[in-house]
């Protein structure tokens, strides 16, 4: 048998999980936008001038040392690997070194 006063002390506690989920949550949302902002040496080494959502000057196609962009952006990906603008950065600098492998 249940008595109400515990049923009550239940939902109290699965709200306060509730709540303390939600704001775990939208603190890892706020946390990823901010930093979103900030470029890493994968946008300075590889990032496209031309990138509507570019973080920093970006650099030309011809301007990338792939062997570090390369480095760089891997090493970016670690930490975030579902950024969308990172993963065009590193396109960008193998498509680089295939340049220059193909320039001779």
């Amino acid at each position: 048998m249940v008595v109400p006063y515990e049923g009550a002390k239940n939902e109290l506690v699965h709200m306060r999980v509730f709540r303390v989920v939600c704001i775990s949550f939208f603190g890892l949302l706020i946390a990823g936008s901010a930093s979103a902002d900030q470029p890493t040496e994968c946008d300075r080494l590889a990032g496209s001038p031309t990138d509507p959502r570019r973080v920093g000057a970006g650099i030309g196609l011809y301007g990338i040392e792939p062997a570090h962009a390369i480095a760089a952006c891997e090493a970016a990906l670690t930490t975030d690997p579902n950024n969308p603008r990172l993963m065009f950065n590193l396109g960008r600098a193998h498509e680089a070194r295939a340049h220059r492998a193909a320039a001779g």
